[in-house]
């Protein structure tokens, strides 16, 4: 299987994703930085 540009642009999209969700967990759970 080679990687084709679809799958390509769904791994960026789901590294975007992924980003996103960090951030909005960051921005819920603050005592996490502090621990």
């Amino acid at each position: 299987m080679c990687c084709s540009e679809e799958s390509l642009a769904l791994m960026e999209i789901w590294y975007a994703l992924e980003c996103q969700i960090e951030a909005l967990t960051e921005q819920d759970l603050p005592m996490n930085k502090a621990a």
